[in-house]
């Protein structure tokens, strides 16, 4: 039980370094979901998922397998997103908040999604930033 305890802990308690590139924290988050799905194996989610209309109106296992997985996938990206250096993307969580407060879910899917996510708002910000110090 302790260990897989633990193994759940870290992955929803893991943060990323101050000086830990986005290549390195992602293949230690992944590492981590690794560990704690071979220790655990996917959460159930049951509860979360008696809540959704698609999953209720499902008629086949496998139907409700793939709402369950994609619901899963959506998790660890969601805790993926959650665990990145709040300085360096923070903004994007925030706005990704925001955008869903408003009837608009834009959180990536995969952990792969939010990584691909991270990266194209961090290069729109610096060339953001760029412009404005080309225009000053």
């Amino acid at each position: 039980m302790e260990s897989i305890y633990y193994c759940i802990k870290n992955v929803f308690t893991m943060k990323q370094e101050d000086n830990e590139g986005l290549t390195e924290f992602t293949r230690r988050f992944n590492s981590a979901v690794d560990i704690m799905e071979s220790q655990h194996g996917p959460l159930s989610l049951q509860k979360y998922l008696k809540t959704r209309e698609d999953y209720q109106n499902a008629t086949d296992a496998a139907t409700k397998l793939k709402i369950h997985k994609n619901s899963y996938n959506k998790l660890k990206a969601f805790a993926y997103l959650k665990a990145l250096d709040h300085k360096k993307s923070g903004k994007l969580v925030e706005d990704l908040n925001n955008q869903f407060a408003l009837g608009n879910d834009q959180f990536p899917n995969t952990i792969t999604k939010a990584t691909e996510t991270v990266i194209a708002y961090r290069n729109k910000v610096n060339n953001q930033m760029a412009n404005r110090n080309r225009n000053n």
